[in-house]
């Protein structure tokens, strides 16, 4: 997995970033907390997953890119339209994968 440094954080996951990142990196199950990833469909903009999913082992297999984090799913996809706006804003498409193949991740 790999994490964005300007890691977007939902309202109600702020308090519990770091927390919530050192159980996802500790493959720790963790109810309500979704991630905002880079497509892994070219149809896609983005993909939401639970952060419990993440433990399978096809998952464990994958080289995620994450965007960003949230507590639950509705801020999961307030988050995710947060993200395609302000790329937009900025490049006029909506070319999200190509955008942040670019930034920093750690």
């Amino acid at each position: 997995m790999r994490w964005y440094q300007q890691l977007y954080i939902g309202e109600n996951a702020k308090g519990k970033k770091d927390k919530i990142i050192n159980k996802i990196k500790e493959n720790k199950l963790q109810r309500d907390i979704y991630v905002i990833a880079l497509p892994s469909n070219p149809e896609n903009l983005l993909d939401i997953y639970p952060a419990k999913v993440l433990l399978q082992s096809h998952f464990q297999k994958q080289d995620i890119w994450i965007l960003g984090i949230a507590k639950g799913y509705q801020e999961a996809i307030e988050g995710a339209g947060r993200i395609i706006v302000s790329i937009y804003e900025v490049t006029k498409g909506f070319a999200i994968k190509e955008y942040f193949k670019n930034q920093m991740f750690e």
